[in-house]
């Protein structure tokens, strides 16, 4: 029992501890506390100090998925983003076409390897129109084995890395000769690149509430659905009402939510670590690289194909593509890479967007990919 409290307690509180020595030690903020938790949790699940109890740290995964995706949706504001410039809206939705196209086209591809290629074509779509919190929720409702998670976010990141490496570089200068220049407006002036989060306690805890309420339903109408596909349901239905409290413009306004979601999800990553060992991940296949660099460069190349075919400038198009695949974290270095401050708030609002659509779209094409 005292064992099983320790673990508990470690899978709660490593998250701070981490996000603590960020503020104090430029690599783990390079690395990102995402990736760092997972290494934690991995690096728990294979000590020999004590047993790691797979049962509890499967619980906790699968609570934190639950809470996380409220908190990290009642900031969504989809109405808005549907006001925003026409070129913004019809480039994420290449983004969105460009991934759902690469990742049918990789289970064709290599699906005879891997008996869960429809979850990790669904998974890798709700990543990458997104983010890491999709991933969470679809692998969860389609009930992914846990090292087979592990392994994907993994090799995810080793290609992502690339990714971004080419966007903060020499990416933009080809981009340039290629699609049409971004047209500034006065609007650039008065336009802030930070974030600002101010956490607020008595807004997290009516997000709490909220969250409690809405979990709580979704889970209430998930035990008559079919046991088939009652997790997946049950996923569906916290989004859905999460999304129809975002539209609340009080909800949107409840300071602390996303990062409060964001911390909860951190302790995601330390439990589903915590489920994983070396052997396993040593044994990852060179198709595993092989199906999700397919899937996400040729997400990337077509996403640009269809942008020239249809003039979408280059701004515009590298942005969309960051919050797709990175989620709203990287919306901000990005731009100011870019040296475009008028982008900041169009890609912010494009990356929670994919929060709230990429449960959809995932367990979507995994249900059909599942039944062909």
């Amino acid at each position: 029992m005292l064992i099983n409290i320790v673990q508990v307690l470690l899978i709660l509180f490593i998250p701070a501890l981490v996000l603590w020595l960020a503020k104090r030690f430029k690599i783990i903020e390079i690395l990102s506390p995402v990736l760092v938790c997972y290494l934690t949790g991995i690096l728990l699940a294979n000590q020999s100090v004590y047993p790691v109890n797979l049962e509890i740290s499967m619980q906790i995964r699968n609570i934190t998925v639950a809470l996380a995706i409220p908190l990290l949706l009642f900031s969504v504001d989809i109405v808005g983003w549907l006001r925003l410039s026409r070129s913004t809206v019809i480039s994420f939705f290449l983004c969105i076409i460009s991934v759902m196209s690469m990742s049918t086209i990789a289970h064709l591809i290599f699906g005879g390897s891997f008996e869960e290629s429809p979850k990790i074509a669904g998974m890798l779509v709700g990543v990458y129109t997104g983010g890491t919190p999709n991933m969470n929720a679809i692998g969860t409702g389609l009930n992914i084995n846990p090292e087979m998670f592990i392994i994907l976010e993994s090799v995810d990141m080793i290609m992502g890395a690339g990714y971004l490496v080419f966007l903060f570089t020499f990416g933009p200068r080809i981009l340039k000769h290629i699609l049409p220049a971004f047209e500034k407006t006065d609007k650039s002036e008065n336009l802030d690149t930070e974030i600002k989060s101010e956490v607020v306690l008595k807004h997290v805890i009516i997000a709490l509430i909220f969250t409690a309420i809405i979990v709580g339903l979704a889970v209430g109408i998930g035990e008559y659905l079919p046991k088939t596909i009652q997790e997946a349901g049950i996923i569906l239905l916290i989004t859905t009402f999460a999304i129809f409290f975002s539209l609340k413009k009080k909800v949107r306004e409840l300071k602390g939510t996303h990062e409060s979601g964001m911390y909860v999800l951190l302790i995601f990553c330390v439990a589903v670590g915590s489920c994983a060992k070396f052997e396993t991940l040593m044994a990852t296949s060179w198709t595993v690289f092989a199906y999700i660099s397919f899937v996400m460069f040729g997400a990337i190349f077509l996403h640009i194909l269809l942008a020239y075919l249809l003039k979408i400038d280059r701004d515009t198009v590298i942005i969309t593509s960051t919050a797709g695949i990175f989620g709203p974290a990287f919306v901000g270095p990005v731009a100011q890479a870019l040296k475009n401050r008028e982008i900041f708030f169009s890609g912010i609002a494009t990356g929670l967007v994919g929060y709230a659509i990429g449960n959809y779209l995932g367990l979507a094409l995994a249900w059909v990919l599942s039944n062909i």
